[in-house]
C-alpha cells in the first residue's frame, strides 16, 4: 500500500524538513522554527514578493503566520474569512501545527467561470 507518487514527495520534503539543523542564533530564541511563506495573486502585490521567510516559535500555527502578516501589512486582514491555506502544498486548516523547513501558501478567493 505505498502512497501515490505527489504524497510520497510531500512526506519525503516534510522528514527532510524535519531533519535539517536549525540554525543557531537566527530569530527570537532557541525555539524558533524557519519558515517560508508563499503568497498568490491580491496577496502577493499586498505584500510585494510573492516568498518571503519567517521566523516562528515552535508549536505556530497556519493561523498565527496569518495575524504575523496582516500585523504587518493591514491590507491582508480584509482577506481573513476567504484566503485558503495550504501547507507543504496540501491544502490545510488554519489551526494546522507548523514544522521547521513548512512552505506556508496563502491563497485568496478566485472566481471566474
Amino acid at each position: 500500500n505505498r502512497p501515490a507518487d505527489g504524497a510520497r514527495g510531500r512526506v519525503e520534503r516534510r522528514e527532510a524538513a524535519a531533519s535539517r539543523p536549525r540554525a543557531p542564533g537566527r530569530g527570537s530564541g532557541d525555539d524558533d522554527m524557519r519558515i517560508n511563506v508563499r503568497l498568490f495573486a491580491r496577496l502577493r502585490d499586498i505584500v510585494g514578493a510573492g516568498e518571503i521567510a519567517r521566523q516562528v516559535p515552535d508549536g505556530a500555527t497556519v493561523r498565527g503566520v496569518w495575524d504575523g502578516l496582516t500585523g504587518e501589512f493591514p491590507e491582508l486582514d480584509a482577506y481573513r474569512d476567504s484566503v485558503s491555506a495550504a501547507v507543504n502544498a496540501d491544502f490545510s486548516r488554519m489551526d494546522a501545527p507548523l514544522g521547521e523547513g513548512d512552505e506556508v501558501a496563502f491563497l485568496p478567493p478566485v472566481s471566474g467561470g
